[in-house]
């Protein structure tokens, strides 16, 4: 008979009893993942918005078949040149622009998911409580970045007038992007994180899309413009990263009552690019 104390339990079958708060963190993160793909399908859905349907100018309902061969008799009885130009002018596209407001409802819970909470930086040289919720709240960020990008790149197409409520929106939409841009700190900083620079440079696409979108409606404030220019500074071998921040003071520029400002705020070596 084996002595007790000789017993091992080295290679006995190990329990698969997980803590309470084990399971609650798993399923949070599959949670998480399913946001993640969700928002990577509704990125590439923004990436090109449909057109608004164009109503029938005479609100008649699209099976007048009747109308149709009458129509279709007037081009057959009149003179040649004239049933050309008639066929020239039915068959050119009817065609809408991308319209801000039946795309709104979209930006206020894709704001919100940019938000960071304490889980998505940590401090650098303090590693997560938990990295797997860490990893997929980075994703969730970039992929709402990445969605708001697509969003307001593919609105800005239009050369629609905006509304006055329109204009509002814009204001708040970028308070609401530097708001959450001081949470995450400043890219420049010695102390930020990769991950801190990433969300950054997918936040300065969508900073462009906004200004383009709002040009003329979002009041230039001195700290944000610094800041913009540092950042192009930064990335002189980045073309494109150039390219939005560039894009962004330009249309930060043409505020109709800051003028004057702007004129002080920026270098002399910034009007000839703003101006452009």
């Amino acid at each position: 008979m084996p002595q007790i104390e000789s017993l091992s339990l080295k290679h006995t079958p190990r329990s698969d009893h997980r803590f309470p708060i084990e399971l609650e963190l798993e399923r949070f993160e599959n949670q998480l993942r399913t946001i993640q793909l969700g928002l990577e399908i509704l990125t590439s859905v923004c990436a090109t918005l449909p057109d608004s349907e164009i109503p029938p100018e005479d609100g008649s309902d699209e099976d007048g078949d009747g109308e149709m061969e009458e129509k279709e008799g007037e081009e057959e009885t009149d003179g040649e040149g004239d049933t050309d130009t008639q066929m020239a002018t039915d068959e050119t596209p009817k065609t809408s622009q991308p319209n801000l407001s039946r795309f709104a409802f979209l930006v206020p819970p894709l704001l919100s998911l940019i938000d960071p909470t304490h889980l998505s930086f940590p401090p650098p040289g303090s590693p997560s409580i938990h990295p797997p919720t860490t990893s997929a709240l980075g994703a969730i960020h970039l992929c709402a970045l990445e969605c708001l990008n697509n969003l307001f790149l593919s609105l800005a197409t239009s050369h629609r007038s905006l509304t006055d409520t329109e204009k509002s929106q814009g204001v708040t939409i970028w308070g609401t992007l530097w708001t959450v841009l001081e949470k995450v700190g400043n890219p420049r900083s010695a102390e930020s994180t990769k991950e801190q620079k990433l969300f950054w440079e997918a936040a300065i696409g969508v900073l462009w899309g906004v200004s383009i979108v709002f040009k003329g409606a979002i009041v230039p404030e001195e700290a944000q413009v610094h800041l913009l220019m540092g950042l192009s500074d930064a990335y002189t071998g980045n073309d494109q990263m150039r390219v939005k921040l560039v894009g962004s003071l330009e249309c930060l520029a043409q505020h109709p009552q800051s003028i004057g400002t702007n004129r002080v705020g920026y270098p002399l070596s910034f009007w000839p690019i703003l101006l452009y």
